[in-house]
């Protein structure tokens, strides 16, 4: 999993896994007999602060340790009740009234309350706290002044009861119920999170399946199973992730018996682990899209669409999804992915054509290449991403188009996206994997396009087309899905159309699994997502 995530990759999701390299110690024999599930992530977490929620790996301990008002159902992105029994929509959509459950507790365990909950949601608008998901929340009403110093309190906050909670958003927000399921919602108890000492960045508290155990710096984290968990105590004893930086090292590891799952397979060797572990390895559905972005407000792509379509003529898609990725991504040229509200199953406007290519080029400006400059295509100094920028960077050969790769490490690459408001991004071209914070189509088409976003909000490219716009603007203010999915498909026919972009696959994720590990729902929105609280151990 590599690349950018949507929204603001230098304080919050994004890019999804920033590598960073760890000690590794292979598993010890007391260690592999405790029970626990054995899990591996490539590095440690930047924070255990669920408002802090900047990368993939950071998030699998809040969907673990924290539970909100809301969750995703296991294996889809629907939304259901979790710490919340119930709630009601007033009928202009903007006032949402939740009940909560009994008995839903603390890791400390104290019980859930109203209170709570409007604490944490207040936390993550704080603007001394620098929050990662503040964009999320944004609707709810009096948050904008809130979280620009202007009041000190948020209007549209309100627990009436220790069991009712009342959220008034400014106008109709339709993703409103995901925000509320993702981390941004996470629940934390009031007298933890106040402490000035910040004794929770070393040991958090929530509601969830997992309390937090230990935390031995550049090996590992074990969480183990809450006995006083609302659904139940979760049948594995707990998880113990691993430090692994390295896919290959993290295969042998899976191989020996080390681990009980091993969340990617390595690059070029996925043919092997199909042949030789087709029993344990594992393919799904993932909301995500990989693309090329441009630098939209520096030549040459700078007001010329003609140019930007040619490019997306001349990429093969089908190399990277099939040969590259040895199938297990899908090539497309759209860009909200299935399973997703909006999603178009026809075909996107782009294919590989060769001469339609250099035709397009000839008609913005640059015959066979002549005229144009060398790029700068800027991507993470990863191996599977390196190969197939390196496929790209034939095919714009084969039409005169020449770019450099510079790769870079994951907090420059962060930097060079972000860029500055004059210049933009740092470089022509940019490879990003969307990994969006919100399972909605406003969290790609809204958060990548809208011209409100340039930077660091997730607008990278710094892409701006009013019609775009106005139709993002609409998309998210209108509640009937029927409606909000032809709003999104034009946004994304007009977005495609003007060249915004160029898509290259909807991702897929994939991984090994043991045969005894049962009760595994692969979730969409990324294995950091997965319920494991379902999970038990058996023949």
């Amino acid at each position: 999993m590599i690349g950018a995530r949507a929204r603001r990759l230098g304080r919050s999701i994004f890019p999804a896994l920033l590598t960073v390299v760890v000690g590794f110690a292979p598993l010890s024999a007391s260690a592999a007999g405790d029970g626990y599930f054995r899990y591996r992530m490539k590095s440690e977490p930047r924070s255990l602060d669920p408002i802090s929620a900047t990368t993939e790996n950071s998030q699998f301990y809040f969907f673990n340790i924290f539970d909100g008002l809301l969750e995703f159902e296991p294996g889809s992105l629907a939304v259901v009740p979790a710490v919340a029994e119930s709630w009601t929509v007033s009928p202009d959509g903007r006032t949402y009234t939740f009940k909560l459950r009994k008995g839903a507790r603390f890791h400390n365990g104290r019980e859930v309350a109203a209170s709570d909950v409007v604490f944490s949601l207040r936390r993550a608008l704080d603007p001394t706290q620098r929050s990662a998901v503040l964009p999320l929340l944004g609707a709810i009403k009096g948050a904008a002044d809130f979280s620009a110093g202007r009041t000190t309190t948020v209007s549209g906050l309100a627990a009436p009861d220790p069991r009712t909670v009342v959220i008034t958003l400014e106008r109709p927000y339709a993703p409103f119920l995901a925000a509320l399921a993702s981390v941004a919602g996470s629940i934390m108890p009031q007298e933890v999170y106040s402490d000035p000492k910040q004794g929770y960045l070393k040991h958090p508290v929530g509601c969830g399946p997992f309390k937090f155990e230990s935390w031995d710096r550049g090996v590992s984290i074990k969480l183990t199973a809450f006995p006083d968990y609302w659904k139940g105590k979760p049948a594995i004893p707990g998880i113990h992730v691993r430090m692994i930086p390295d896919v290959a090292t993290a295969l042998e590891e899976y191989k020996t018996d080390g681990l009980d799952f091993d969340n990617e397979a390595p690059p070029g060797r996925r043919g092997w682990v199909r042949d030789n572990l087709k029993d344990e390895y594992l393919v799904w559905e993932r909301v995500a899209t990989a693309f090329i972005a441009f630098n939209h407000v520096r030549p040459p792509f700078k007001g010329n669409p003609v140019l930007r379509r040619a490019l997306n003529f001349a990429v093969d898609r089908e190399r990277i999804a099939h040969v590259l990725q040895e199938d297990k991504d899908v090539a497309t040229s759209r860009i909200l992915p299935p399973g997703l509200l909006g999603h178009n199953p026809a075909p996107g406007p782009y294919r590989f054509d060769v001469q339609e290519a250099k035709r397009l080029l000839a008609e913005a400006g640059y015959p066979e290449g002549r005229g144009l400059p060398e790029m700068t295509f800027v991507t993470q100094d990863d191996e599977a991403i390196k190969r197939f920028v390196e496929s790209i960077q034939s095919d714009f050969r084969e039409i005169g188009v020449n770019f450099r790769i510079k790769a870079m490490d994951g907090g420059a690459y962060s930097r060079a996206l972000a860029g500055t408001d004059e210049s933009g991004a740092d470089g022509s071209l940019f490879m990003i994997v969307w990994f969006p914070d919100l399972p909605d189509p406003d969290g790609f088409l809204g958060v990548m396009l809208q011209s409100s976003n340039f930077g660091e909000l997730g607008n990278y490219s710094r892409y701006s087309n009013p019609e775009v716009d106005r139709l993002l603007d609409a998309g998210r203010a209108e509640l009937d899905p029927g409606r909000r999915a032809a709003i999104y498909r034009k946004a994304e026919d007009v977005a495609l159309a003007d060249g915004c972009l160029i898509p290259l696959y909807f991702q897929r994720d994939d991984g090994m699994l043991k045969k005894n590990i049962h009760g595994f729902v692969p979730n969409p929105l990324g294995d950091f997502a997965t319920h494991l609280e379902l999970l038990h151990i058996g023949p």
